[in-house]
């Protein structure tokens, strides 16, 4: 694999807020959209987007502030709440969802319409970006989860691609066709499923694509469109032990090791 170029890190204005339930729940519905005054740019995800978001707000260097959203060990309806406090600062221009991969391993069969749900939430944003999960990974080999996680995974991907075609400010980041062509490059950790600081980089790229097909912005009153990405709050959703990420974190390579348990 080869070396990690230099990295150029993003000045961060990092806030933790901790989310006490319950949860005042906010979020635009599918009709007309929503004037974006929040964030440029938020996103919603568990492990997998924590470990990488240095990686992200590197790529968006220079596209306006940054929400990002990503609790270890939450399902997309654990992260669902977060919407609200995201947006009661006003509306983001785009929502990047990277969720599902803990409902694959908890064999939650109502994870289709949990992310239909929270689409919903989101779809007033002038674009969406739905993430697919991989489908192929899994602690091993799919360890103890049989073939419940891979049919989760594929349903939930469907879905997401059914969503995009209903939505047209929505597009598809295809994170699990591109983790399956760079498998050989070293872009998953042992679990097949959290991502290597190659991975990380490759991931976010692919959102970095994904979000410069979204249309221009508009002005969007106090809260600017340019200069330095600001990382506005890490939500943390009273993070416990047990929920934490299954694989730790190696702190000299970035590789999250095998894992035991059944969440990332």
């Amino acid at each position: 694999m080869p070396g990690r170029p230099p990295q150029r890190r993003a000045p961060l204005l990092v806030r933790l807020v901790a989310l006490v339930a319950p949860f005042a729940l906010a979020g635009a519905g599918g009709g007309a959209v929503t004037p974006p005054t929040g964030p440029k740019v938020a996103v919603l995800g568990d492990s997998i987007t924590s470990l990488s978001r240095q990686e992200i707000a590197h790529r968006l260097e220079g596209r306006g502030s940054l929400s990002i959203a990503a609790v270890p060990g939450r399902t997309i309806a654990q992260m669902s709440p977060a919407v609200g406090v995201i947006t009661a600062a006003g509306p983001p221009f785009a929502w990047v969802i990277n969720l599902g991969t803990n409902d694959a391993l908890q064999r939650n069969i109502n994870a289709p319409n949990d992310y239909r749900d929270l689409v919903a939430k989101v779809a007033g944003a002038p674009c969406v970006v739905l993430t697919t999960i991989n489908d192929f990974g899994g602690f091993g080999g799919f360890g103890g989860f049989g073939d419940a996680y891979p049919i989760i995974a594929r349903a939930l991907n469907a879905t997401i691609v059914e969503l995009a075609a209903r939505y047209p400010n929505a597009r598809v980041l295809d994170w699990n066709a591109v983790a399956r062509a760079h498998q050989s490059d070293g872009v998953l950790a042992a679990d097949g499923l959290h991502p290597t600081r190659a991975g990380q980089n490759l991931y976010a790229a692919h959102l970095r694509r994904a979000l410069d097909q979204c249309p221009a912005p508009g002005p969007v009153g106090p809260v600017g469109l340019v200069g330095p990405v600001r990382v506005r709050s890490v939500v943390r959703v009273q993070p416990v032990p047990d929920e934490r990420c299954a694989g730790r974190l190696d702190r000299r390579s970035g590789v999250a090791g095998a894992a035991s348990g059944s969440q990332v």
